[in-house]
């Protein structure tokens, strides 16, 4: 077998295990530019809240919160990788300034 086919093969292999165990909802945190939370861990992870909330940052600990819905959505059929690199404009770099949906997860774009 060539190494580009394994190397394939392997990436194909830890996606299908990431989205197989992960336990993240559909949907993002809300922004915490400027919140000031609780300090305290009131879920561990998304699986930990009822139905559709997810274990987000409250602005210093963790709460279950209702996502939000990306204000730019990804083209209609396009398909990205499932990670969520952002949760919002405010979690991205100036380079890259807008916290952007591509089809799975959501990643900082120019």
């Amino acid at each position: 077998m060539q190494r580009g086919t394994k190397n394939a093969l392997l990436v194909s292999l830890v996606l299908c295990l990431y989205l197989a165990f992960s336990d993240a909802k559909k949907g993002r945190c809300p922004s915490t530019a400027g919140m000031i939370g609780t300090c305290d861990e009131r879920c561990r992870g998304d699986n930990s809240c009822p139905g559709v909330q997810k274990c987000c940052s409250n602005g210093c600990g963790h709460s279950c919160q209702n996502p939000v819905r990306s204000s730019r959505l990804a083209k209609r059929g396009s398909m990205g990788i499932c990670v969520e690199k952002c949760d919002g404009d405010d979690s991205c770099p100036t380079d890259r300034p807008h916290c952007r949906s591509n089809g799975c997860g959501h990643t900082c774009e120019a």
